[in-house]
């Protein structure tokens, strides 16, 4: 359930979920008690469980991704990235390393951070193709 959950909000961007989601086998019910173990235990954002019909889900957590193999993001990863080299360019051993930090941060500038993330998702991509 929760691959396709990940599947509709993260892969098809689709805005929310609302139940009854189409799981092999299950019942109704036993899909709506399971949306809600899912929010308990911090799978789900912008559950609304409240009333007994339906669960709406609006998105999945960090966790979920991660669950289901699907973290880090392509922008996620190259935020870490960036981030991980701009530290190496500042405070690296020796100047030749914080040198070819700097390098690698102009060469990404100069391409731009979107490309990267373009990139960064195709590498990553097939780590979700499994949906």
């Amino acid at each position: 359930m929760l691959v396709e959950l990940v599947d509709l909000l993260e892969v098809q961007a689709r805005q929310r979920v609302d139940t009854p989601l189409a799981v092999a086998g299950l019942k109704e019910t036993q899909v709506q008690a399971a949306l809600r173990r899912l929010d308990a235990a911090g799978y789900l954002v912008g559950v609304n469980s409240s009333a007994p019909y339906p669960v709406v889900v609006v998105g999945v957590t960090e966790k979920a991704l991660r669950a289901v193999g699907a973290w880090p993001t392509p922008e996620a990863f190259v935020d870490r990235l960036l981030a991980s080299l701009s530290e190496l360019a500042e405070n690296a051993p020796t100047s030749e390393e914080r040198s070819r930090a700097r390098r690698v941060l102009d060469a990404v500038g100069s391409v731009g951070r979107d490309v990267l993330v373009n990139a960064a998702g195709s590498v990553l991509g097939s780590g979700v193709t499994g949906f």
